[in-house]
């Protein structure tokens, strides 16, 4: 039995198309938002979706407009991930993890509250036995998970370099997935399950993939 640790977006629901586009969506009712939205993401060093809207507000030259973008990306976000997972794939799946013995956690680089948030509305929070978002803090947090487990190792399972840097830090495995050919939203709950299972029963102690 393993201590799973899930990325969030991307990992357990489809959401980083929605994400993407949301910052156009939220910014459009002004004038040459997708162009600078554009040049603002393709910027390494964007930051957090806050330092991010705050830069796409100014790149339209309306500072001032920072909030209403945010309120209304949040607004968005929430609403789209949470009609994804009405379609009842992470709960499912979320339910076989435990069935099998397993503990799930997630780390995400979504900010904590708005994590909790749709955690809490997709009735997700009552499948993980932890939580825990927030921008560059995937390492940080997940100390904090394995301390609260009670344990000195887990299994990392997401799309993104944060998520293989955090298990690198912590000397857990990485298991990586994407939200193309290797999703695992894109197979069956169980399917999906059997896989990361299979990975664990094949593969040495410590292995680790490696992002293409």
């Amino acid at each position: 039995m393993a201590l799973l640790v899930f990325d969030f977006d991307g990992t357990l629901v489809d959401s980083n198309g929605l994400k993407a586009r949301a910052f156009v969506e939220a910014a459009d009712f002004l004038s040459g938002a997708a162009a600078a939205v554009a040049r603002v993401r393709a910027t390494p060093a964007a930051g957090d979706r806050y330092a991010t809207i705050a830069a796409i507000a100014a790149a339209l030259g309306r500072p001032d407009a920072a909030g209403e973008i945010a309120r209304r990306y949040d607004d968005r976000v929430r609403a789209a991930i949470l009609t994804k997972l009405a379609d009842g794939w992470a709960d499912a799946f979320l339910a076989a993890v435990g069935r099998a013995g397993h503990r799930a956690c997630v780390n995400s680089a979504t900010p904590e509250a708005a994590l909790a948030d749709i955690l809490t509305r997709a009735g997700l929070d009552r499948r993980l036995a932890a939580h825990l978002g927030g921008f560059g803090r995937k390492t940080k947090n997940l100390r904090a998970i394995l301390a609260a487990a009670g344990v000195d190792t887990a299994v990392v399972i997401g799309d993104g370099a944060d998520d293989a840097e955090s298990a690198r830090a912590c000397g857990c495995r990485l298991i990586a997935v994407d939200d193309r050919d290797n999703a695992l939203f894109a197979r069956p709950p169980a399917a999906a399950l059997a896989w990361i299972e299979d990975r664990l029963r094949t593969e040495p102690p410590g292995a680790t993939d490696a992002f293409v």
